[in-house]
């Protein structure tokens, strides 16, 4: 990000005229741009044209294209118990969602599970319990990220019953 923003004011200031031209960064992009998002509408509909200041990779290749990006949430429905007196009444939704992260990440294009080379799944988020004393229900939140252009993975809404059912926990 910095280096694009450096590089924007270099290219900016070889510019003879630049009355016409508008620089608007934000700071909350790798969040989902929640404060800024109306900001950045708002000035789109205003330009002719618009150039995000990406820098290149590190092999130094233009970026032309970004991934797709999807979001799903697992939920893990346990069975609460006592954790010190009784845990074999429960059903532990933590260690289930555990099994089932596994399982959603290997779901990436390197694993040879027909998505496209390059798509990447990545478990961000993951919240369990409410109580150390308690066995959890859990959820997670993997992110799914396809190549840029061309053919999308449907394949991770068709896929998801089999990590769904497969579940390792005992009931």
């Amino acid at each position: 990000m910095k280096a694009g923003i450096v590089q924007m004011l270099a290219a900016l200031g070889l510019l003879a005229d630049t009355s016409r031209v508008g620089l608007l960064l934000t700071c909350d992009e790798e969040s989902g741009s929640g404060t800024s998002r109306s900001l950045i509408e708002e000035q789109a509909r205003r330009s002719g044209a618009v150039l995000v200041g990406e820098p290149s990779t590190p092999e130094g290749h233009l970026k032309v294209a970004r991934k797709g990006g999807s979001v799903y949430r697992l939920t893990a429905h346990g069975r609460a118990a006592h954790a010190g007196v009784e845990p074999h009444r429960g059903v532990n939704a933590t260690v289930e969602a555990a099994h089932q992260v596994l399982a959603l990440a290997a779901l990436g294009g390197a694993s040879g599970a027909g998505a496209p080379a390059g798509t990447t799944v990545t478990p961000t988020l993951l919240a369990a319990g409410t109580t150390t004393n308690t066995v959890p229900r859990a959820r997670a939140s993997p992110s799914t990220c396809a190549p840029g252009p061309g053919p999308s993975w449907t394949g991770s809404t068709r896929r998801s019953g089999r990590w769904r059912r497969g579940r390792r926990v005992p009931r």
